[in-house]
C-alpha cells in the first residue's frame, strides 16, 4: 500500500500553474518599468520646455537703415527717461550725471509696431493704465530675435532703469513672415521672457498673449480673418502651455510671469470677426482700440 506523497512545487509546476499572485506580480513590474521608461514630461502631463539658446538675438537684414534708426531712437528715448526721473529725485540736472541709483520705472513696454504705435498722438497710455512711470519701446516689424538683439546687442534698455512691470507683447510678426506657426512661435516667444526674467529680477513680467489679427495678403477678406484667428488662437494656446509647465517645474524667475489674453477686446460682438473700428487694418489697434484694450483689460494684469 503505497503512502501518498505531499505535493511538491517545482519550477516546472510554476510555469505551468502560475498562481494570480504571479499574475499581480507581473502586472506590478509592467507598470514600474512603462513609467520608469516614460519621459517626465509625458508622465506629468507638461510640455518640454525650449533651451535658451534655442533662439539667437539677431538684427534686421544688413542695410535696413531704417530699424538702425528706429534702436537709436528708443536707447535716447531710455537715456531721456532716466535723465528726468533721476534728476528730478534728486532736484536738478546736474545730479543725473554722478549718481548710480536705479530709475523705477512703474511700467516698461516692449514690443513691435502695436506697441511703437501707442506714441502715436490721441493716445495716453499713463492715464489709461493709471501709472505714471511709463517707457514705450517698440519698433514696427520686430520679432523675437531682433526684440532680443535690441536687449542683448544693442542694449536698448539702460541698466539704470528697473522697472516694477515689463509688458511684452512680441511674435505677430513671426507669424506673419511665417517664420513660424503655433509651437513654434510659442517657444519663441518663450526665449525673450527667458531674457527678461533675468534682466530685470525684481520686476514682474506680464506676457500678453497676442492680439486677433488677419493673415493673408490681402487682410480685408473673410478668409483672412478667419485664417488669422485660427493661427493666433494655435500660438495662443500653446503659449498657455508653456507658461503651465514652466509654473509647474517652478523654473527659476517664472513666478513673477504671469500672461494675459486681451483678444475678446477686439473681437466683433458675434465673436467671429474683428471689429474694424478698433482695429481698422486688422492688425494694429485704433486710438480708441488702444483705449479699450488698455482701460478694460490690460491695466488689470500690470
Amino acid at each position: 500500500m503505497s503512502t501518498a506523497q505531499p505535493f511538491a512545487m517545482t519550477p516546472s509546476h510554476v510555469m505551468r500553474h502560475p498562481g494570480p499572485l504571479m499574475f499581480v506580480g507581473v502586472l506590478c513590474l509592467l507598470v514600474v518599468a512603462t513609467l520608469v521608461a516614460r519621459p517626465r514630461h509625458i508622465e506629468s502631463g507638461l510640455i518640454e520646455l525650449p533651451s535658451r539658446s534655442s533662439l539667437e538675438a539677431a538684427p534686421r537684414e544688413v542695410g535696413s537703415t531704417g530699424w538702425e534708426t528706429y534702436v537709436k531712437q528708443n536707447a535716447d528715448a531710455a537715456r531721456k527717461f532716466v535723465d528726468k526721473y533721476r534728476a528730478g529725485a534728486q532736484g536738478g540736472p546736474a545730479a543725473s550725471a554722478t549718481s548710480d541709483a536705479p530709475v523705477h520705472a512703474d511700467v516698461l513696454f516692449l514690443g513691435d509696431s502695436i506697441t511703437h504705435f501707442m506714441l502715436r498722438g490721441g493716445n495716453d497710455i499713463p492715464n489709461w493704465i493709471g501709472k505714471e512711470r511709463v517707457l514705450i519701446l517698440g519698433i514696427p516689424g520686430d520679432t523675437c530675435s531682433e526684440l532680443l538683439y535690441r536687449l542683448q546687442v544693442a542694449n536698448e534698455v539702460p541698466a539704470a532703469i528697473s522697472p516694477r512691470v515689463v509688458s511684452v507683447l512680441i511674435g505677430t510678426n513671426d507669424l506673419g513672415k511665417e517664420v513660424c506657426q503655433g509651437m513654434d512661435c510659442a517657444r519663441r516667444i518663450f526665449v525673450v521672457l527667458y531674457d527678461l526674467v533675468d534682466r530685470f529680477p525684481d520686476a514682474k513680467i506680464v506676457v500678453s498673449l497676442l492680439l486677433p489679427r488677419a493673415l493673408g495678403r490681402v487682410r480685408q477678406t473673410s478668409a483672412a480673418i478667419e485664417n488669422g484667428l485660427a493661427a493666433v488662437e494655435e500660438v495662443n494656446n500653446a503659449m498657455r502651455a508653456l507658461l503651465h509647465s514652466a509654473h509647474r517645474r517652478q523654473v527659476a524667475g517664472f513666478e513673477r510671469v504671469s500672461w494675459v489674453d486681451c483678444k475678446d477686446v477686439f473681437l466683433a460682438k458675434d465673436g467671429t470677426g474683428i471689429d474694424a473700428e478698433l482695429m481698422p487694418d486688422l492688425l494694429h489697434p485704433s486710438v480708441s482700440g488702444n483705449k479699450r484694450w488698455m482701460e478694460q483689460c490690460l491695466r488689470h494684469a500690470l
